[in-house]
């Protein structure tokens, strides 16, 4: 009896898969403190008049191209965040 694979639900199941399997990623504490010191580079770039989200993520971009996919994602929100809320200030 050969053993058959189970039906694709849809094309972006593979990649949901993918996430779901780094998940607990997140839950690593050492990962939440660097993103602590990425949102407040985030907060200092958006009470910067001048400055927003956009020209954060542009220059911080580069550093993301040696990390792994999940820290570098966390990076980039934690830093649009921030500038978000520092824009407010």
């Amino acid at each position: 009896m050969a053993v058959s694979k189970p039906p694709k639900i849809c094309w972006l199941w593979p990649a949901v898969m993918w996430y779901a399997q780094r998940l607990p990623l997140l839950l690593v504490r050492s990962m939440w403190r660097r993103e602590r010191w990425f949102l407040f580079i985030g907060i200092i770039f958006g009470a910067i008049p001048g400055m927003n989200g956009n020209l954060a993520i542009t220059v911080l971009l580069p550093f993301t191209f040696q990390m792994d996919t999940v820290p570098a994602l966390l990076m980039l929100t934690a830093i649009f965040f921030g500038s978000n809320f520092g824009g407010s200030i």
